[in-house]
């Protein structure tokens, strides 16, 4: 039984030997016979060297290109400055606008919405809901001051819409802003 273990693992081995010599003549690597491991890590060094040049070369070549696109850039952005210096000058006053319309609509506008939202809150019906003879009229009061209570929901969500869209343009124009001083800084 010893045996026959010792001949599955020397079996097993040569088959696996025999699949790496397979596998190296496919990929085109002739089995080598005979090759010291001296000559195998000159080999590596050589390599290794040879791949260190390659990738110098390549760096150097990116940077090259990368000068190339910042020049073309540079020349460019010659043609585009005078538009830029423009805009950076008209932004203040629509950012001005913008900050005074974002103000008026949470101050004046908002307190309009919040005063007759508090009137509707607090209206007293006029008609005695008691009254069997007037139940229709106070019925219709109720139908009046609920369709008031929604359209003064809608006027502040539409508010609220306002306002977000000012913030937005706000922070836009405060970005398009930055980003063409640091433009004009940097030269391209």
């Amino acid at each position: 039984d010893k045996m026959s273990m010792f001949e599955k693992v020397k079996s097993w081995a040569s088959e696996k030997g025999a699949l790496k010599r397979a596998e190296e003549e496919r990929a085109g690597r002739p089995r080598r016979q005979g090759v010291t491991p001296e000559e195998i890590a000159a080999e590596r060094v050589e390599g290794n060297e040879v791949s260190r040049k390659e990738g110098d070369q390549l760096a150097v070549q990116d940077k090259i290109e990368e000068e190339q696109r910042i020049q073309e850039a540079k020349r460019k952005f010659v043609a585009e400055k005078p538009k830029l210096e423009q805009r950076l000058w008209a932004i203040p006053a629509e950012l001005e606008n913008l900050k005074r319309a974002l103000e008026e609509s949470k101050g004046l506008d908002m307190r309009k919405i919040l005063d007759k939202e508090f009137e509707l809150n607090s209206a007293l019906s006029p008609v005695d809901s008691t009254n069997p003879n007037r139940q229709r009229e106070y019925e219709e009061w109720t139908r009046a001051l609920k369709d008031s209570k929604q359209a003064t929901q809608q006027m502040k969500a539409d508010l609220g819409r306002r306002i977000d869209e000012y913030q937005k343009k706000i922070y836009e124009l405060e970005k398009e802003k930055s980003e063409i001083e640091k433009r004009i800084q940097r030269g391209y």
